[in-house]
């Protein structure tokens, strides 16, 4: 069986890497070379590698089309690593120059469908931001063509008084988003709904600073109820509604869920 070699850093291992070394694997008996971490710092940069090259080896030689794992802890040239695997193909990226002393296969870069090679995925966690914790829930109750909004107190402390609102309320001690929403669910309208009614529909941040988790739940008979901080109303979507802070946002959301 011939031996192949594919060099490569695998730092962060992804669908791309994965693709490709199965692909390689074709070829014969796979010998993944890793080189050292100094080399992946000279050649990715100061902040790399995120893995230690003992781990990243570790977790490939784990992989069932993966025979062998080279990874020696000082720089070797490639045809030192040609000589020390006795390889018989190498494997290389097209538009690659170099010349070996055994045969070459080039292969195009595999990117993973999502496009989240190394690069992409280090650029996305830098992006991404701690989530906010959810405090309170909403819930929309849909029949028809129309939704249950509440129409806001007047009292001192309601925030938004007069306008309409999908109604909700605060998460308690030791709840979480879908039991605090089924819960308030039954306070707000007398319902007891099975937790499969409810969907995700979207989490929201008011100008207050609360995030809240909203769901959806679709009904097949409209309900009469009445809220303990404002009137229950259903109303149409097409209405033009006196909305309260952030309303329309959760209103568009459900359109687009429904179009969707």
């Amino acid at each position: 069986m011939k031996r192949i070699l594919y060099s490569g850093f695998f730092d962060l291992l992804h669908l791309g890497h994965i693709r490709a070394l199965k692909k390689a694997r074709k070829f014969g008996y796979l010998i993944v070379h890793i080189p050292p971490d100094e080399e992946a710092k000279m050649v990715k940069g100061e902040s790399r590698p995120i893995i230690p090259q003992s781990e990243r080896a570790e977790m490939l030689s784990n992989l069932k089309f993966v025979d062998e794992v080279f990874a020696p802890p000082l720089y070797m040239t490639d045809e030192e690593v040609i000589n020390a695997t006795k390889a018989d193909i190498i494997i290389r990226n097209k538009g690659n120059k170099d010349k070996f002393s055994c045969k070459v296969v080039y292969f195009s870069r595999s990117v993973p469908p999502s496009k989240l090679d190394t690069t992409g995925i280090i650029k996305k966690i830098l992006l991404s931001k701690p989530q906010e914790k959810i405090v309170g829930v909403n819930f929309i109750l849909k029949s028809g063509s129309k939704i249950l909004l509440q129409k806001r107190d007047k009292k001192k402390g309601i925030r938004c008084p007069g306008m309409l609102a999908v109604p909700g309320g605060k998460i308690e001690k030791g709840e979480n988003p879908h039991i605090a929403c089924i819960r308030e669910l039954f306070e707000e309208t007398g319902l007891i709904l099975h937790g499969s009614k409810f969907n995700f529909l979207m989490d929201i941040k008011y100008p207050w600073g609360d995030m809240n988790r909203v769901f959806f739940i679709k009904l097949k008979n409209p309900i009469i109820v009445s809220g303990n901080e404002g009137k229950m109303e259903w109303h149409s979507l097409n209405e033009n509604l006196k909305l309260a802070a952030n309303q329309n946002e959760i209103i568009y959301k459900l359109k687009k869920y429904e179009r969707d």
